[in-house]
């Protein structure tokens, strides 16, 4: 916590904020900020370089292996129960 006074260095994207507290206790940011962009980024000098793309093997080739498929036989069609004996009398 800052203290009527204090001054606060802030480091943001936006660069260095320097912040005084008042005696209100609220920011005073009559200071412009300078802009500073080494406290967010590393310079590109100190940054490792990256290593060498390397070519990919070609991918050996091997036949493909021989599948046989069997298919089933579809099953016989559904048969129903036979008919009950009709009850109906004869015609003559």
């Amino acid at each position: 916590a800052a203290r009527p006074g204090d001054t606060l260095l802030l480091c943001s994207a936006e660069g260095q904020q320097t912040i005084r507290v008042d005696a209100d206790g609220k920011p005073d940011r009559s200071v412009p900020p300078p802009k500073c962009a080494a406290c967010v980024m590393a310079p590109a000098a100190v940054l490792p370089t990256p290593p060498a793309p390397q070519p990919c093997a070609a991918p050996a080739v091997t036949p493909a292996n021989t599948v046989t498929v069997l298919i089933a036989s579809p099953p016989p069609p559904a048969r129903a129960p036979p008919r009950p004996p009709s009850t109906a009398p004869p015609h003559a």
